[in-house]
């Protein structure tokens, strides 16, 4: 909206006594955009007084990272005649930010050519905090959907590994004759997958009492002390499928992470190296660490049946997403350790050919 100037000049003095109480703060510009005239409110929210917003002295008061898109959009305005409104910051020289509303019309004369401006700006801090406290209650929330999932996943998934050992023991024990020979080695094994369960469990219960605080939880662990934790629980399944590996600790033989979320991250990808092996050889899996600039690096390699990356390469970390149906599972297993790797900082890669294998490289943030 253009004000004419007839309009605006006859009534100056009353505008003049009017703004300067007003709740908003106003300013008043030539047609080259140089100030003439700053209200009280402007003067508090600028942290100027009206000497240092004169000419273009007032263009100081826009916060440094909205200066440019403000001015711009200023200037293309002032140019045409059209009205200004944009929302951005105002910063005091001792750095106290206020979010404004801020708009503009033209001063017309009355061959309709402009001659000045008039601007007002007000004050939405209040409500741009609402909004930004609204929206890191939804991350916040996101971020507790996302714990709630690991949480669900580890109980019902990582879990089954130790309990599914115990029933292989189970099935070996010679009931007949407890003196057995074989009895004393089963027994040894399901003592270890007991405490194994308890462990989880004990880690598990720290996870849900600590919330946003579990982190605190993170300790220096040995990886060749998790991957012998892991391979302990899997043992009949490393058995049966006759796999070999071989692993080295040796460039990086430590991380300060959470225990159990390592464990997790171990296990998956181990098993799925099994579960997803070629029918033509036996699984060979090498697992080792190196650091790569800010991250340690878990790399694990193996010759199974590979992944077609150029058909599925944006699915494989998906949830629910699997690429053959041939073995039982829900598409789970990569969703989740993804979604725990990029939660702590970090993030995994996969190379993979049909037919060769794949290496899953996990990228764990190193700690400063």
């Amino acid at each position: 909206m253009n004000i004419h100037s007839k309009d605006w000049f006859g009534d100056n003095y009353i505008f003049r006594v009017s703004a300067e109480n007003a709740p908003v703060g106003i300013i008043e510009t030539d047609a080259q955009s140089h100030c003439l005239y700053v209200n009280k409110r402007w003067c508090e929210m600028a942290g100027m007084i009206p000497e240092e917003a004169k000419g273009l002295g007032w263009k100081a008061a826009i916060h440094p990272d909205d200066k440019d898109k403000v001015l711009n959009r200023w200037s293309d305005a002032a140019e045409i005649g059209t009205e200004f409104n944009m929302e951005f910051r105002l910063m005091t020289p001792d750095k106290r930010i206020t979010y404004v509303n801020g708009s503009s019309s033209s001063l017309v004369n009355e061959d309709g050519e402009i001659i000045g401006h008039i601007g007002t700006m007000t004050d939405i801090t209040e409500r741009v905090q609402a909004e930004n406290a609204t929206k890191e209650l939804a991350r916040e929330l996101m971020r507790n959907l996302d714990s709630l999932e690991q949480f669900k996943y580890i109980i019902s998934h990582d879990l089954k590994a130790p309990v599914r050992n115990m029933v292989a023991l189970l099935s070996f024990y010679n009931k007949k004759d407890p003196t057995h020979k074989n009895n004393k080695k089963i027994i040894n094994n399901l003592e270890f997958s007991a405490k194994k369960l308890q462990k989880i469990l004990n880690e598990l219960i720290k996870l849900s009492d600590l919330g946003k605080s579990r982190g605190e939880i993170a300790e220096e662990i040995k990886f060749v002390d998790a991957y012998r934790s892991v391979i302990q629980s899997i043992g009949d399944a490393v058995k049966s499928s006759k796999a070999k590996i071989t692993i080295d600790f040796s460039s990086v033989p430590t991380i300060n992470y959470v225990t159990v979320y390592l464990n997790s991250i171990l296990l998956n990808l181990i098993t799925n190296s099994i579960k997803y092996k070629s029918p033509k050889r036996k699984p060979a899996i090498n697992i080792r660490t190196y650091k790569k600039g800010k991250y340690t690096c878990l790399e694990i390699t193996d010759n199974g049946i590979g992944l077609d990356l150029e058909r599925n390469g944006d699915r494989v970390f998906g949830l629910f997403q699997r690429f053959n149906t041939s073995t039982e599972g829900k598409g789970l297993g990569l969703y989740i350790i993804k979604t725990i790797i990029e939660a702590n900082g970090g993030m995994i890669t996969v190379e993979s050919q049909p037919g060769k294998g794949s290496v899953f490289t996990v990228f764990f943030k190193n700690k400063k």
